[in-house]
């Protein structure tokens, strides 16, 4: 008896670093040799991305379900709450494996500890009248994108309505902060 899908045709995956997709096809690949008929794939379309991926069925565990809009509203609503662990200060290759580690993490809290400790370091930069290097800069966009890809699919908005709303709940944060 074959086992069905754990991820149905239409339904919404997140996969790795690539974001949100849709599942538009569980089956064998048309192209593939055919001694490999047995094997089944998810094929994979970025909601805002463009590229096809193909999944074995039997490597579902590099899917996640996405966020859904309650959990969403829940992971904005608390952002500005969520600890901003510093980066290592030894070095480039540290720090970079420091982020590295929390975007593979592949959860929305993940990226967002890297978004909140690429700020926190920034600011601390700011004051000393330097700016972020490049690795920094290139994992925090990334975790951005992902996170705010995966909250606009949550909640029906647009990426940039998502990061708005992001920014608007993170800076909410630093100007009470600044009160306090």
């Amino acid at each position: 008896m074959e086992k069905t899908s754990d991820y149905p045709v239409g339904s919404m995956v997140v996969y790795g670093l690539s974001g949100v997709c849709r599942v538009t096809a569980v089956g064998p690949l048309p192209q593939i040799h055919p001694k490999e008929t047995d094997t089944r794939y998810y094929t994979l379309l970025p909601l805002w991305e463009k590229g096809t991926f193909y999944v074995p069925t039997a490597a579902a565990e590099r899917l996640r379900p996405p966020m859904t809009a309650g959990e969403a509203a829940e992971l904005l609503e608390r952002a500005p709450a969520v600890p901003a662990p510093a980066a290592p200060a030894c070095g480039i290759q540290q720090t970079e494996q420091y982020y590295r580690g929390l975007l593979k993490g592949g959860s929305p809290e993940s990226w967002l500890k890297l978004l909140r400790s690429a700020e926190a370091h920034r600011q601390a930069l700011a004051r000393r009248k330097k700016r972020p290097g490049s690795v920094e800069e290139r994992y925090r966009r990334q975790a951005e994108r992902l996170l705010c890809e995966e909250l606009a699919a949550a909640l029906a908005i647009s990426p940039q309505e998502a990061e708005e709303r992001l920014a608007a709940r993170l800076t909410q944060n630093l100007v009470s902060q600044g009160n306090a």
